[in-house]
């Protein structure tokens, strides 16, 4: 059997064989950081009283967690050369992603500081695309985050949904409160390139928007399975 021959039917075996040491990283480092948030989440929704300073403290610490994890994840996007043969790619409706992802992100979130403004139309977010659920959802919840941390806590966000072209925009846009400041544009960093590196891998983009505050995620439609 010639050489090239050979080498081309190893090629599957190299293949998975890259992809173990990443999906174990990954599984120990959601393992530790899961289990912290887990308990606080734990004892934020409990029975047990707490007072308006314990809440507030427990959200903060919740806060902390979870950027931790985003900037885990972040790094751990970024370093793996082995990420999209372990992506899990399905088919879904955009809406119901995108409300679970977004409304998860808040919840270290005090509801008074932070709001979302959802589209008006009935037929929002009825565009199907093929994604990994879990990394879309923890994509879009890092970048609510990260306008959220800009907002400096106060705010909302407004949620655009447009279909163009075969392609479907999701634009992320903050508002500040009139008496909390002026927001500032977020810099390009480590949670912004590792979403721009998972949408790529699907097919799409990330950019900010125009003017303002916010982000513009791109991915291509997919048809019904």
């Amino acid at each position: 059997m010639p050489q090239d021959s050979r080498a081309k039917e190893r090629v599957p075996e190299v293949v998975a064989a890259r992809a173990l040491p990443g999906a174990a990283q990954e599984a120990e480092v959601y393992g530790a950081l899961g289990s912290l948030l887990g308990m606080l989440e734990v004892i934020a929704t409990d029975d047990v009283a707490l007072s308006a300073a314990q809440l507030s403290r427990l959200r903060t610490a919740l806060g902390l967690g979870q950027r931790l994890q985003q900037y885990v994840e972040s790094l751990l996007t970024l370093a793996a050369d082995d990420l999209e043969p372990r992506l899990r790619l399905s088919v879904r409706a955009l809406r119901p992603l995108v409300e679970h992802a977004l409304r998860g992100a808040l919840r270290a979130f005090d509801p008074h500081e932070i709001s979302l403004r959802w589209p008006t139309r009935a037929d929002w977010g009825s565009e199907r695309v093929r994604v990994d659920v879990s990394r879309f959802d923890r994509s879009l919840g890092a970048l609510v985050g990260v306008l959220a941390n800009n907002l400096r806590r106060a705010g909302s966000i407004d949620i655009e949904v447009e279909a163009r072209e075969g392609r479907v925009l999701l634009t992320l846009h903050g508002e500040p409160c009139s008496d909390a400041g002026d927001a500032e544009p977020p810099a390009s960093g480590l949670i912004e390139r590792a979403c721009q590196r998972l949408l790529v891998l699907h097919g799409g983009e990330l950019s900010q928007v125009a003017s303002g505050l916010g982000f513009v995620l791109t991915l291509p439609i997919a048809e019904a399975p």
